[in-house]
């Protein structure tokens, strides 16, 4: 099968546009949360195909934007990379006795909750390949999910919002709609790190509360005008000097837990 002619307006075959939603539970001594379930889309083993190759074409376009700060997405690192970087960094942080204060954002239900004309138009905008996007909104905007519980299928639906975790480009995807993000992060001070679909965010030195609480703040703001909002049960702020770990946690707290959500 040419793949080729999809991508120049004809429709993707009907037995490609089924997905598998398998759900896997986050916490296995949690089984009753619903919300506590992670959805995998298992795509058509083509499209899987074809999403890769056009991912590897779409260097050039990716290293345009991509900065040191993204990992996974944008290249051949993930987010077990971002973790051990940071760590080392922040040991020897501590050993030169420089006070640092950060926190993690967890972004709740990443994937599930992308407003997809959002990454369309900014993908668009942005030279990404026209024929590539083409096939690709053709795709998504077709295809069906069935949900697989209990090792039953059920019933064929779509989704209006979301991205499948499963696509070889829903992570790069990602990566893309954080580049702001990550420039804000820079001109406030902070050191941004976007490991995969959860941001993170550090300030050191002597002034090292103040742009942490601003740049944790501006990152509340950024997942609100994106539709998203943070999970705050995994989210976590860290420091090395205590203190200073306990007031931040408390003044975010308070802040985030007064802002309503989007």
């Amino acid at each position: 099968m040419d793949l080729r002619c999809v991508e120049k307006g004809a429709p993707w075959p009907q037995q490609m546009l089924r997905a598998k939603n398998q759900m896997l539970a986050k916490d296995p001594k949690d089984l009753e949360d619903a919300l506590k379930y992670r959805g995998l889309a298992i795509l058509s083993v083509l499209y899987r195909r074809w999403a890769t190759m056009r991912l590897a074409d779409a260097d050039p376009w990716t290293a345009a934007w991509a900065t040191e700060h993204m990992f996974a997405g944008v290249g051949s690192d993930g987010a077990e990379d971002a973790w051990w970087c940071t760590a080392v960094q922040f040991e020897d942080i501590r050993l030169w006795g420089i006070p640092i204060t950060g926190g993690s954002a967890d972004i709740h239900k990443c994937f599930d909750q992308i407003c997809r004309p959002l990454p369309y138009v900014l993908l668009y905008l942005t030279g990404f390949p026209q024929r590539v996007l083409t096939a690709y909104v053709a795709f998504m905007e077709k295809l069906q999910f069935h949900n697989a519980v209990a090792g039953a299928l059920g019933r064929p639906h779509r989704r209006d919002a979301g991205i499948p975790q499963g696509c070889p480009l829903s992570m790069m995807f990602i990566a893309f709609l954080m580049r702001p993000w990550v420039q804000s992060m820079l001109t406030l001070g902070a050191m941004p790190r976007v490991p995969a679909d959860e941001l993170l965010v550090y300030a050191l030195g002597e002034d090292h509360e103040r742009v942490f609480r601003e740049a944790y703040d501006a990152t509340h703001d950024y997942l609100q005008h994106l539709g998203a909002h943070m999970a705050h049960c995994t989210s976590a702020v860290a420091g090395a000097i205590a203190p200073s770990c306990k007031q931040a946690s408390n003044a975010i707290t308070t802040a985030v837990g007064q802002r309503p959500r989007p």
